[in-house]
């Protein structure tokens, strides 16, 4: 394979199916975010620590930073985005404004997985 081929990723997302295509060294963080369109996990530390960009894969929690978007071809993938519905996002937030903690980014994706169950 020439090293500018891009690869074709047919996954599902959030339970819907999706086929893009990447480059091989795309990591699943900026193909969600750059070929996919969901913006909700982060970009972080890029190195695992933060929990920004954290995604489920096949029901394991992963780091997305950390992923190649080819490793996810015929997986199945939820991101934060596909967690919540609008409901459960108003009652969460409050949970947390009425917990005075901070409402940011990497507090959703870290704690949003257990809550749900994974």
């Amino acid at each position: 394979m020439a090293t500018n081929e891009k690869i074709h990723i047919k996954t599902t997302i959030n339970g819907n199916p999706e086929e893009f295509l990447a480059d091989p060294h795309t990591s699943l963080l900026d193909a969600l975010r750059e070929i996919v369109g969901l913006t909700g996990s982060k970009e972080g530390c890029l190195d695992g620590n933060c929990g920004a960009c954290t995604v489920s894969v096949n029901g394991r929690i992963v780091d997305s930073c950390l992923v190649l978007a080819a490793e996810v071809d015929g997986q199945n993938v939820d991101t934060v985005e596909g967690m919540a519905t609008l409901m459960d996002y108003i009652l969460y937030n409050k949970l947390f404004l009425r917990k005075r903690l901070f409402n940011v980014v990497f507090v959703h994706q870290v704690f949003w997985f257990p809550l749900k169950g994974y």
